[in-house]
């Protein structure tokens, strides 16, 4: 996590998150997250089982309209 909050960049945009959210992989697990402003660290938002369908799950926190 010390990593990750010094170079949030090390972590890749998904297309199921949205757009200031990132995805880190430390296999099983993936840490969902995102840098907080004037590059003060991150803050985690969710740590998953990386072997879970992850699109599947963020899709379904989606608001319906």
């Amino acid at each position: 996590m010390h990593n990750l909050a010094s170079m949030p960049g090390m972590g890749g945009s998904r297309s199921y998150l949205p757009r200031n959210r990132r995805a880190f992989p430390i296999r099983p697990w993936t840490i969902i997250y995102r840098s907080l402003p004037d590059g003060d660290g991150i803050l985690v938002q969710r740590i998953l089982d990386g072997r879970r369908d992850l699109g599947t799950i963020f899709k379904a926190k989606k608001p319906r309209r």
